[in-house]
């Protein structure tokens, strides 16, 4: 039946057109997830024929009868039908299938453009009103992660093959169609519009002449919908970027500020107030601080309705924490874009110091007064007053010949742009200062002024500790003391950073980059070796001033102490890291040293090292807006990702042997504790849970893990739940402290608010510790493993990264584990990569296999508790699960059978590890079911026969004693020899290649089955495999021994082929050792034909088969050249050539 007569033949019938489209969209998805070819030429041949009849142009020339108008509704609908059932695949598979769908359409030759333009125009609207139940509420709130960059590539990719069969006009009128609708998909129309305006030039200047045309039609008519509309597709359009479109506080002031003509007349302004006003409860901060910064120009008598709004929206800001003066007069680098959380106080304070510093520097350049700040006094005065001035007028001693910031309060003091009261405080601080820093300062300075740049810098960075500690013991304890002395140094260091800068020259690209790449594969060659001197100066007095304050602090009484903390809210540290934000040029030498110190030289660093490094890094953490990300590259994966240092230097904290151990506990340890001082000293509890999330998730974990495992102490607390402050540990003194945190109420808080380490993260750690440099004994880690699994993960949930009380579970994680462990380990030695940088190769090379043996040892145990595992399903093999999962999760490249054989053979070798009825089923005793059977026989003849072959033919000898051994297993627990039987003659007629490896290797095979079996125990299919391998013997003679070899059978129902291979074999065995390959195969040939009379049937034959595959196989594995002459002799021999050309039997 053709396709045109299965339509016009099935019209009406709805059953057999719902049935036909079904099929269709499942085939639509099978060209995409299976890639058939037969998939995609269906496809292609239903979407012609029903695109034509349904869009085609014979429709509109011919004169249309009923029945062609018939065909030509019903192909719509079908194509809308199958369109929509596509659609519906959950994630982004649908739009994946209809962008492929759409790509077969578009190229097919044989549909008109016109027609193709028509299809793609209806099922545009089709897309954008399909599933309408995204509210404009939603839509509000929601519509920024709509954006081109955020959107699926599935859907980005359908949207692209829509807009290639149309032009820009023919879409922005499909929206305006969409718009005039009912029902409208929001999320899709709004996602469409992004790739709109990304796709074409000239969509932004017709987006734009929309927006326009739907303000003043519903502005005109109060329309609420089309308003609705308009700013839908403003913000949208804004979201995309200023290279796309104008922001949208801009267009929000072009269209609505003082001499816009959109608000016209006290109507349209009273309904655009009453819409503004609607939106409030759901608009996003930035939205609401837009419109309060270009508030629109209305009308005298309209202005209390306006002053309703901006208290109405200053309210929801409060409300939402946001404040509407957060940002600074210029756009700074240290705050995201518009409608980002509220900053701290630090952090305002920052930016006005921010500002403050930029202001006096363009001065400095141009000798005017920058607009900016003239703008800000005028436009933003309540900043102005409240921020930019006190961070301006910060008391210091004051130079003899008056600098750059003198002269530009001076400018603004002529201007009238600085309260007198202030400017008389600021004169009368300045005075104080320098009465109490008259002593003994001239000759400081003077001496510092005979020093070079980099000597003085030092000179700085050794009286920071005092400085410090003098502003934090006074009375009058402020910042202002440190401030100063902060800006010295970073005056100093600014000197020392242009010298270096000059001194690079052209080698200076880079060094101000957005963002810094730490590369694993490679070392800090490329740092210039004065900023790393400027780096280690400057790490080298911070973790002075560190060990200053904590030793000042140790003096003190608790209450003392914490009235310390909470006095010091603007911590010198925190200063200290954003002063040193500033200086871009050294960022990444800053990052280098740190990323070393951390993790290549942090076994080696004392106490206080570690405690400063902590600090500054728990601070960098803090700041992190204010400095370039980092990115992480090279390794293993040799993949880049971004995140903050703490949180990287975290992750690949080492703990492979006691010494690192050791320093990951207390790196983890100094930073849990001092984030806690810090963000206890926070007036507000809202500022202090901010501080305490500061604390990657990785420290935690590692922290808890690491004090489990080397304190039984700590493990005894949590087994029994007591308390342990009962618990007195003696020991160094930052065991005794890591100890007192971890029971401390807080840091016990915090563990709760992280995930805590999960089973396969915890052997993934196991598997990198060195055993015989663990600071435990074998013993003493084998108690440790028995207590993580049954006292601690195997009583979990899953959901929390246990084992949910399954030992099924918990040895399929660490099979899983293993076979991990090993692929990754094969894959590095193969490329020669490693996980940090050339250390992983050498680590691979000298087969550091961490902790495996014991962990396989682990895995043996609870093997044996399957059997008692309700939760045990022993109708499928639980051993080969395990690798299918892996096999499902295999990408389709070039590289799978490479990939596959690592697998398959990293995979074998674990198994021989385990019991071999782990192949066929779960619990020992029990025959395998069916199911298992073929599941076992599928394995050995996918996996084993692709990718574990040894010689020609045959399985390694490894994989083939192990299967045997499954079978010797059921046949010593099964007295029923009948099933042994059925059993055995099920495996080997399902695998012939598991049939040939046992008589390959059955001189060796034998001997194990005859110790394990009496001889009237030994089932009759290997005793006839037996047979067959004697009367081959009797074949060939021994090497000067002709007796003749007694046959215990009959081999006269034996299948050619068997009787082939094992002659083969056996020629190959008893050829005299030390000669060739080539030589053993020539001696081979001889035989056969010697015997050729005496063998049965296509014997011969069989075996010649097997001679020309060893042939191929030395080929291909061998050395060619040197065996290339043997062979072409071997061809010339009559005999030879007779029996392979013409089988001459």
């Amino acid at each position: 039946m053709t396709f045109d007569l299965f339509i016009t033949s099935n019209l009406g019938q709805s059953q057999a057109f719902t049935t036909f489209t079904s099929d269709v969209g499942r085939c639509s998805l099978m060209c995409v997830e299976e890639a058939q070819e037969i998939c995609t030429d269906i496809m292609k041949d239903i979407s012609q024929f029903l695109i034509a009849n349904g869009y085609g142009s014979r429709i509109e020339v011919e004169e249309p009868s009923s029945s062609a108008t018939a065909v030509q509704k019903a192909c719509v609908v079908l194509l809308d039908t199958i369109c929509e059932k596509i659609l519906d695949n959950p994630g982004a598979k649908g739009p994946t299938a209809l962008a492929k769908l759409l790509a077969l359409v578009r190229n097919n030759s044989c549909l008109p453009n016109k027609c193709l333009i028509k299809f793609s125009s209806h099922l545009l609207v089709l897309v954008l009103s399909h599933k309408a139940h995204i509210t404009v509420k939603d839509a509000i709130g929601t519509q920024e992660q709509w954006s081109f960059g955020k959107a699926p590539s599935g859907v980005t990719s359908m949207y692209r093959e829509l807009l290639l069969a149309m032009e820009c006009k023919d879409a922005m009128d499909v929206i305006q169609r969409v718009l005039e609708r009912e029902e409208v998909n929001w999320k899709s129309l709004l996602t469409f519009c992004a790739t709109l305006l990304v796709c074409f030039q000239q969509a932004p200047q017709m987006m734009k002449d929309m927006i326009d045309k739907l303000l003043n039609q519903s502005l005109e008519s109060c329309e609420q919908d089309g308003l609705i509309a308009a700013f839908l597709l403003a913000r949208q359009a804004a979201n995309e970027g200023p290279h796309v479109f104008q922001s949208y506080p801009q267009w929000f002031r072009d269209h609505f500020g003082e001499g816009a003509s959109c608000l016209s007349n006290k109507k349209t302004v009273a309904f655009f107030l009453a819409f503004l006003t609607s939106l409030v409860p759901h608009e996003p901060a930035e939205y609401l601080k837009a419109h309060l910064k270009n508030q629109p120009h209305v009308p005298t008598k309209s202005r209390e309705s306006l002053a309703d709004y901006n208290s109405l929206a200053k309210t929801r800001l409060a409300d939402l924490k946001v404040p509407l003066e957060s940002e600074g007069i210029y756009s700074s680098t240290s705050t995201g874009s518009m409608g980002m959380k509220q900053s701290s106080k630090t952090q305002m304070q920052d930016q006005a110091m921010e500002d403050v510093e930029k202001s006096v520097a363009a001065y400095e350049r141009t000798s005017k007064m920058p607009n900016n700040v003239m703008e800000a006094s005028i436009f933003r005065r309540p900043y102005y007053i409240g921020r930019f001035l006190p961070a301006l007028l910060t008391p210091r001693l004051l130079p003899d010949v008056p600098d750059s910031k003198m002269k530009f309060i001076e400018e603004l003091k002529c201007a009238d742009k600085i309260p007198a009261s202030m400017l008389q405080n600021y004169e009368d601080a300045c005075a104080k200062e320098a009465s109490s820093l008259l002593e003994g300062a001239f000759t400081d300075d003077a001496f510092d002024d005979c020093l070079e740049p980099i000597d003085s810098l030092n000179v700085s960075l050794e009286k920071l500790p005092s400085a410090v500690l003098s502003s934090l013991q006074s009375q009058n304890a402020s910042a202002n003391g440190i401030a100063q002395h902060i800006s010295i140094i970073s005056d100093r260091l600014s000197t020392v950073l242009d010298s270096i800068t000059q001194l690079l020259g052209e080698h200076n690209v880079g060094l101000d980059a957005d963002c810094v790449i730490l590369d694993l594969d490679k070392s800090t060659q490329n740092i210039h070796a004065q900023h790393m001197q400027v780096v280690d100066m400057i790490l080298d007095s911070f973790c002075k001033t560190c060990l200053a304050v904590k030793s000042s602090n140790n003096h003190l009484d608790t209450g003392s102490r914490n009235a310390l903390w909470s006095r010091s809210n603007a911590l010198w540290a925190s200063q200290v890291v954003a002063m040193v934000s500033k200086h871009r040029s050294m960022i990444g030498a800053l990052y280098h040293r740190l990323w070393n110190l951390a993790l290549e030289q942090g076994n080696t660093l004392s106490t206080p090292h570690i405690h400063g490094i902590a600090v500054f890094l728990v601070h960098l953490q803090v700041n992190q807006q204010l400095f370039p990300p980092v990115f992480i590259s090279g390794g293993a994966t040799n993949q880049q990702s971004d995140g903050s240092l703490l949180h990287h230097i975290s992750r690949y904290l080492p703990h492979h042997n006691a010494q690192w151990m050791q320093f990951s506990i207390q790196f983890t340890s100094e930073v849990i504790d001092y984030t806690q001082r810090y963000a206890r000293g926070s007036s507000e509890n809202q500022q202090e849970n901010k501080l305490l999330s500061v604390i990657p998730e990785d420290v935690v974990k590692k922290f808890c893990h690491l004090l489990l495992r080397v304190c039984p102490d700590v493990r005894q607390c949590a087994s029994d739940g007591m308390s342990c402050k009962k618990h007195r540990v003696i020991g160094a003194v930052w065991w005794t402290a890591a100890f007192e945190l971890y029971h401390n109420k807080r840091t016990q808080d915090l563990i709760q608010q992280y995930e805590q380490v999960t089973f396969q993260e915890w052997l993934s750690m196991e598997l990198q510790v060195e055993p015989y440099n663990d600071g435990m004994t074998a013993i003493e880690r084998q108690d440790y493993y028995r207590w993580a699994v049954h006292n601690h993960f195997l009583s979990k949930s899953t959901q929390d990264g246990g084992c949910g009380g399954s030992y099924k579970h918990a040895c399929s994680l660490i099979l899983e584990t293993l076979l991990d462990h090993d692929i990754k380990s094969s894959l590095l030695s193969n490329r020669k990569l490693c996980c940090h940088g050339s250390k992983g190769a050498e680590a691979v090379r000298k087969g550091q296999n961490g902790c495996r043996g014991e962990l396989i040892q682990l895995l043996q145990e609870l093997i044996l508790l399957l059997s008692v595992d309700t939760s045990s399903d022993s109708s499928s093999p639980w051993l080969l699960s395990i690798l299918h999962n892996k096999i499902k999760h295999c990408k389709e490249d070039t590289n799978r059978d490479a990939e596959m054989a690592v697998w398959v053979v990293c995979f074998m070798r674990l198994a021989c590890c385990l019991p071999a009825y782990l192949l066929f089923t779960t619990k020992p005793g029990q025959m395998p079911s069916t199911e298992c059977r073929k599941s076992t026989s599928d394995f050995i003849n996918d996996q084993l026969r692709s990718y574990d072959q040894e010689g020609a033919y045959g399985l390694s000898y490894i994989s083939t004693s192990y299967v045997l051994r499954a079978i010797l297993h059921f046949c010593q627990v099964n007295l029923e020899v009948a099933k042994v039987c059925t059993f055995i003659e099920d495996v080997l007629c399902a695998c012939p290649v598991f049939t040939v490896s046992l008589l390959i290797h059955w001189s060796k095979l034998w001997p194990v089955i005859s110790s394990t079996l009496h001889a009237q125990q030994t089932p009759v299919p290997l005793v006839n495999l037996n047979t067959i391998h004697q009367w081959a013997k009797s074949l060939v003679p021994h090497h000067g021994n002709q007796t003749e070899q007694t046959i215990d059978g009959d081999i006269s129902n034996t299948k050619p082929w068997l009787l082939g291979v094992a002659m083969v074999t056996v020629i190959m065995e008893e050829t005299e050792r030390g000669k060739r390959q080539d030589e053993k195969i020539l001696r081979g040939v001889e035989l056969i034909l010697l015997q050729k009379d005496n063998l049965p049937p296509k014997v011969g034959v069989c075996a010649l088969e097997c001679i020309l595959a060893e042939i191929s196989w030395d080929i291909m594995w061998s050395n060619v050249v040197r065996n290339a002459e043997n062979l072409s002799t071997m061809w010339r021999v009559p005999d030879v050539m007779t029996a392979f050309q013409g089988r001459g039997f």
